[in-house]
């Protein structure tokens, strides 16, 4: 029975063996690790000997196992995962020859096996520091772990702190709650208080039959003593947020047929002043283009403000399909300015609505101006009626943020359709596509604008508005800051009056090649070189991953093939 065993698993290795120096070759040729096919013809020769239960094999086998370790520290470090599809299998197989070996007492030779231990030993000990005593460090190796500039301080904003009445919790985008009531030290013993119902229930198309996009993302804001929020949807409701208890809900009564993309991410409060009826409003972003105004403590329509309650967004942006422009992401509201931008769908086709920026009066609903990019940056009148927004232009699509004292909001813009496609590109596409911009609050005009991608054609537009603070300078100065983070990992540390960099920026050369013809692809693009980066590495063969060296091994193949013989990275 044993040497049946010695036999099967001697042909078992040899078979791996020579799929290693088949597929290794193919590797080599694509100048890939030579790794693979100089241990497949190892691991022939010893199959073949643990095959005819010659303890030569078991030796080799050994060995195989032992510079496979090394190779393996040596290519990825300690990184558990990456170590794990490089050592595992072998270290299964290893383990199976010294099971059927000890039977037999021939696997190392009697005397053998005592000098063979404390190599072994050795060898499990180093492996299992590996996976499992210093798996964090690669993130020093990656760069993610590095220093900042020195002294960041944030100083009092006089936004209010005990509530987060703002999607990032102020309007400057803060995006952390300074109450210390919830601790490291107690944290373990939070009890569930309450569970809410919306009642907003997906139809048949947006879960059997997946014709529509419908999910939550909505960040609740917590005004006195209530939530509020929105639903896919469109239904808006007050919770209290001691009890969970739904004080009021309304409901967008629109027909979604047609709309394929439903999604709210939150709402808006603002304070009228007094004597204003309806002083108390929620502004809600809705899945047929509507921005409505809502009493706070009853959820009935605020009958002054718009037309009956409401903005039709689709003013002035031409005619479109139901899901081409949809209210998702909640205004921003500051000194005396309702601003939106919207959901534009992209990649679709060119003969979309505008991406245009709009701020209307809160309080009467009128339009005060428009930010519409195909325009002169003077022109921000808005529009009469008739007359359509420039069509198809970067939109701004998520959560806008403000700086109140200073009188700028802030704008991450998207692209224009197709965004995976640059060839029809403006120049005014081109000069706003993926940046940061600020505006004048009360006039709607260009402050500045910083674009964070050029000529973006993967989609990595800015999904949200900057986060805002004063910068305590080691000089002791305090320097009106933002920070930027993006899609690609990239955080950019800017004065938020000027958009100059604070940290160091700096125009990398970037791969060109593989571009359509007679399509312009930027030779540079902007690296936040003077701030931690999270950019993953590029892709390379050492940073595949397989569940075994087999499938591994075929992604090392596929790699090296899409990224053409002798390239293992970009740069960009």
């Amino acid at each position: 029975m044993r040497r049946n065993l010695a036999r099967a698993l001697g042909w078992i290795i040899a078979l791996l063996g020579g799929f290693f120096v088949s597929a290794g070759a193919v590797l080599l040729s694509l100048h890939g690790s030579p790794y693979y096919l100089i241990v497949g013809l190892a691991m022939i020769v010893s199959g073949a000997l643990v095959g005819r239960d010659d303890r030569r094999g078991s030796w080799l086998f050994t060995v195989i196992w032992i510079a496979t370790l090394v190779w393996a520290v040596w290519e990825v470090g300690f990184d558990g995962l990456q170590l794990m599809p490089r050592v595992v299998a072998p270290t299964v197989l290893l383990v199976l020859i010294f099971l059927v070996g000890w039977r037999g007492g021939t696997a190392f030779g009697r005397s053998g096996l005592s000098r063979a231990a404390p190599v072994l030993a050795a060898s499990v000990a180093v492996l299992c520091l590996g996976l499992f005593a210093v798996r964090g460090r690669d993130v020093d190796a990656q760069g993610l772990v590095a220093s900042t500039p020195s002294a960041l301080t944030q100083i009092a904003t006089g936004e209010a702190d005990n509530d987060w009445n703002e999607y990032g919790g102020t309007a400057s985008g803060r995006r952390y709650s300074s109450l210390a009531d919830i601790t490291p030290a107690n944290v373990e013993r939070l009890a569930l208080a309450w569970t809410q119902r919306t009642g907003d229930l997906p139809a048949a198309a947006e879960t059997t039959e997946h014709k529509r996009e419908y999910h939550s993302e909505a960040t609740p804001i917590h005004v006195g003593d209530s939530l509020y929020t929105c639903t896919p949807h469109s239904f808006v409701q007050a919770i209290d947020a001691t009890t969970g208890r739904t004080k009021w809900s309304w409901h967008e009564a629109a027909n979604v047929q047609g709309n394929n993309y439903l999604v709210c991410r939150g709402v808006a409060s603002f304070e009228a002043p007094a004597g204003t009826p309806c002083p108390h409003r929620i502004f809600a972003p809705t899945f047929n283009a509507r921005l409505v105004a809502l009493d706070a403590d009853t959820g009935r329509v605020c009958p002054g403000f718009g037309q009956n309650g409401s903005i039709d967004l689709r003013a002035n942006m031409g005619v479109s399909n139901a899901s081409d422009q949809i209210g998702t992401s909640p205004p921003m509201v500051v000194n005396g300015r309702l601003i939106i931008g919207e959901r534009i769908t992209d990649n679709v086709n060119r003969n979309i609505p505008s991406g245009v920026v709009r701020a209307y009066d809160p309080v009467s609903g009128k339009p005060v101006w428009a930010w519409d990019v195909g325009r002169s940056q003077d022109a921000i009148t808005p529009l009469p009626a008739g007359q359509v927004y420039t069509r198809g232009t970067p939109n701004v699509w998520g959560a806008i943020t403000a700086d109140a004292a200073n009188g700028l909001v802030y704008l991450g813009t998207g692209n224009a359709s197709p965004d995976y496609w640059i060839g029809y590109r403006r120049p005014f596409d081109d000069r706003f596509g993926s940046s940061i911009v600020a505006l004048d609050v009360a006039t709607g005009k260009l402050r500045w604008s910083r674009q964070l991608v050029h000529h973006d054609m993967w989609d990595m537009d800015l999904p949200i508005g900057p986060s805002l603070f004063d910068y305590r300078a080691p000089d002791g100065r305090a320097i009106p800051a933002l920070l930027q983070t993006t899609k690609m990992g990239q955080v950019y540390f800017l004065s938020r009056l000027t958009g100059a960099p604070i940290a160091a920026i700096a125009e990398r050369r970037v791969r060109t090649d593989g571009a359509t013809p007679g399509v312009t692809v930027s030779p540079t693009q902007p690296f936040s070189v003077g701030m931690p980066s999270f950019t993953p590495p590029a892709p390379s063969e050492k940073a595949t991953w397989g569940a075994t060296p087999i499938d591994q091994l075929l992604c090392r193949i596929d790699i090296r093939r899409a990224q053409g013989l002798g390239s293992t990275s970009r740069s960009g």
